[in-house]
């Protein structure tokens, strides 16, 4: 019996047999999350028009291992600054008492035509004064964040070191639901469907600013 199937059949856990899988989330890695003390808050956005997408982590450096506490998703289209304040309505208390650190995706440090301020900028205006920046990021490959994220979901140590908060619906959904593309090399996950992958991605940046590429990381190379 395969380890998937294990987990189905005998421990009654959620597996989508239908495609190839992007993540290796079991019901393990789904469970109520507490505050870690002295981890920063980090918000991380995934600037995708609509919805916009962000998710609330804390990730310990030291002990490799991470956890979402929640999620922001604005739906009436890409706004950033409607995100920020919808973070900081709903986490500011905790992040004043925590630290806070934010981020967004590389396309953050691109200047719109529409406006001359850039999303980057706007995450500054609003949560710099309170916390710390971390863009810009080294960046990698989609193969290697997904593979960075499962290697915290499900370690070779057997032992989970990524928790998502049950609270964390459309996050969940995400690292079930996400497949690859189909005989597209490098390999990319599909996008087909505009409602699914953001939250996924969003966690991912996190986790690849916070924790690097793997577990030794050469610092300053770029990878795209």
């Amino acid at each position: 019996m395969t380890a998937s199937r294990f987990a189905q059949e005998v421990e009654a856990q959620f597996v989508d047999f239908s495609g190839p899988s992007v993540y290796c989330i079991t019901n393990e890695n789904i469970t109520k999350c507490t505050l870690w003390e002295d981890i920063p808050i980090t918000f991380s956005l995934d600037l995708n028009v609509e919805p916009l997408c962000g998710v609330v982590m804390q990730v310990d450096k030291p002990n490799k291992k991470a956890q979402v506490l929640g999620e922001v998703i604005i739906d009436s289209g890409g706004q950033t600054k409607a995100a920020c304040e919808v973070f900081w309505s709903r986490w500011g208390t905790i992040a004043q008492k925590q630290g806070l650190q934010f981020l967004c995706d590389e396309s953050g440090s691109h200047r719109d035509t529409r406006s001359a301020e850039t999303d980057v900028t706007i995450m500054r205006s609003i949560l710099g004064n309170k916390g710390r920046c971390l863009n810009p990021f080294v960046k990698c490959m989609v193969i290697d964040r997904v593979n960075r994220v499962n290697g915290l979901l499900s370690p070779a140590s057997g032992v989970a070191k990524l928790w998502i908060d049950p609270s964390c619906i459309r996050t969940i959904d995400d690292l079930r639901m996400a497949r690859w593309q189909e005989n597209v090399e490098p390999r990319k996950v599909d996008k087909s469907n505009k409602m699914y992958s953001h939250l996924a991605d969003a966690l991912g940046y996190s986790v690849i600013v916070l924790l690097g590429v793997r577990d030794n990381v050469i610092e300053g190379i770029n990878m795209d």
